[in-house]
C-alpha cells in the first residue's frame, strides 16, 4: 500500500486519504473539504470555490495529469471509498463499466 496523508473533513469525523505527492498541492489550496451526499445519492468529498463545487478526486486527477481516455470516462474510486483519494485508487471508467462492477 502506498504512503498517504490524511486530511480532516470539515463537517464530519471522517478523514480523507491523499497520496503524499499531492499533499503540498491540496494543502496549498487552503480550503475546507466536505464529505456529503450528492444529488445522485453518491458520497463525495468536495469544496466550494467561487460558487462552484469542486470534487477532490477530479482535482487530484487533473493535478496528476492523467489523460482522460474519452469524454465518456469519469474518475472512479477503485475500492469504492470516496474518502480514499490516493492516486493508486483513482482510475478512469465509463458509466457502463461502473454499472457492471456494481452488479
Amino acid at each position: 500500500m502506498d504512503e498517504y496523508f490524511e486530511i480532516q473533513c470539515t463537517n464530519s469525523i471522517e478523514k480523507i486519504k491523499i497520496s503524499l505527492c499531492d499533499q503540498d498541492y491540496i494543502l496549498g489550496l487552503k480550503t475546507n473539504w466536505y464529505y456529503h451526499l450528492t444529488k445522485k445519492n453518491d458520497l463525495q468529498v468536495s469544496t466550494r470555490v467561487n460558487n462552484n463545487t469542486l470534487y477532490l478526486h477530479d482535482i487530484i486527477v487533473r493535478h496528476s495529469r492523467l489523460t482522460k481516455p474519452s469524454p465518456k470516462h469519469i474518475v472512479y474510486h477503485n475500492n469504492m471509498d470516496p474518502l480514499d483519494n490516493r492516486r493508486s485508487n483513482l482510475v478512469w471508467k465509463t458509466k457502463a463499466e461502473i454499472r457492471k462492477l456494481k452488479k
